[in-house]
């Protein structure tokens, strides 16, 4: 079975009650040791859903280490309904975010899981039944010329690699030359960019050790 399937409670084990206190209604310490607890353990996503009462991210009262954690356990949803679309590029802008605001340096792997969301994003049009050049080109100029092209104007963004750079040449190219779309398709990029974000996953988990 793999890793990443949750498991049904079995008939004794946890009991998702109506009676369970919401996350807005715990003081933050609990909160967070409550989220780190639940993403680890093996649960079926819905029940997840049922335990978590999800507070907008903007909301300035969160704490950073709420927001991580809420960060990790969408991308950990996100994995288990084998699910990739623009909304984890998201995620993982507002992890590096966190990252910078901290003082830290960004995992290897949430940069490369960054570039391979972002290619698997674009690409899955041109390889879909229904997709269409249309939705491709708008998915490029959307990612690699917006959102991409707005990190690179930020000195201190921890995802701008040469990689990067040369895929957003690859991908604006790929606009007006079959041969390069052609290329994109040669890889299988849905592949990559799951292999990806479990990695980060799995050593963002690692670097925060158990709930303590």
């Amino acid at each position: 079975m793999s890793r990443y399937k949750r498991r049904c409670p079995k008939e004794g084990g946890l009991v998702v009650s109506s009676q369970v206190p919401l996350l807005s209604s715990m003081d933050e310490k609990k909160t967070a040791w409550f989220l780190d607890f639940l993403i680890r353990q093996p649960l079926d996503d819905w029940v997840v859903h049922r335990l978590v009462s999800i507070q907008p991210v903007a909301d300035g009262n969160i704490s950073p280490e709420k927001y991580r954690l809420l960060i990790l356990w969408g991308i950990h949803s996100d994995i288990l309904k084998d699910s990739i679309s623009e909304k984890m590029l998201e995620s993982l802008e507002a992890y590096e975010r966190l990252v910078h605001q901290k003082g830290g340096r960004a995992l290897h792997s949430l940069k490369m899981a960054y570039h391979a969301v972002a290619l698997q994003c674009c690409v899955r049009f041109l390889r879909e039944e229904y997709g269409s050049f249309k939705e491709f080109a708008c998915a490029v100029d959307g990612i690699w010329k917006g959102r991409v092209s707005a990190l690179e104007m930020l000195d201190r963004c921890n995802f701008i690699t040469d990689q990067l750079r040369k895929s957003k040449k690859e991908m604006v190219a790929a606009l007006r030359n079959y041969g390069v779309r052609n290329r994109f398709l040669g890889n299988d990029a849905r592949k990559g960019a799951m292999d990806s974000i479990k990695d980060f996953w799995e050593e963002s988990m690692k670097e925060m050790g158990p709930p303590s």
